[in-house]
């Protein structure tokens, strides 16, 4: 057994800190963990569906080993696309370009913006740019669409965009 000076030193220098930054985390938890509720069907076909959703993050993790990214990006994206569902009501056909923008997003926020390598990975790894992930998605969007779209998604999430 250690004595209580001992105790209150391991409390104070240990337990304390990560206790607080748990706290933190918590706290936070609300902003980052989306409440996404979609319906199964669309009588009209103008809203997205849990099928669409599940087929845009299906698309996202296509890129993720394509471009053979670290699992965070992937983590990030659907996260990112997951809050911006939840926060607005976009039409299916949008959904190309807003899975591709939190793509994007997620690479930068992961990677880093530095000449597109990624450094957050074992091996050296390129992000892919703009063009390149419009070219492999085949979305349909141009790239002022996907930067414009980057820019509503990082208003919404609170997620800062590429320049």
């Amino acid at each position: 057994c250690s004595s209580p000076d001992q105790q209150a030193l391991l409390f104070e220098d240990i337990i304390a800190p990560s206790f607080d930054k748990l706290n933190e985390a918590l706290s936070l938890e609300p902003k980052f963990q989306p409440r996404l509720q979609l319906p199964v069907s669309s009588q009209d076909g103008h809203e997205v569906t849990i099928g669409i959703r599940d087929g845009s993050a299906h698309v996202l993790r296509s890129l993720k080993v394509w471009y053979d990214l670290p699992p965070e990006v992937l983590f990030v994206a659907t996260n990112l696309m997951d809050r911006f569902l939840t926060k607005m009501k976009v039409r299916p056909k949008h959904m190309g370009c807003i899975s591709i923008a939190s793509f994007q997003l997620a690479c930068v926020a992961v990677c880093g913006d530095n000449n597109h390598v990624c450094e957050n990975s074992d091996a050296t790894v390129l992000v892919p740019t703009a063009e390149d992930i419009l070219a492999i998605s085949q979305c349909r969007c141009s790239r002022g669409d996907l930067f414009r779209m980057q820019s509503v998604i990082s208003a919404k999430t609170g997620v800062t965009a590429a320049g």
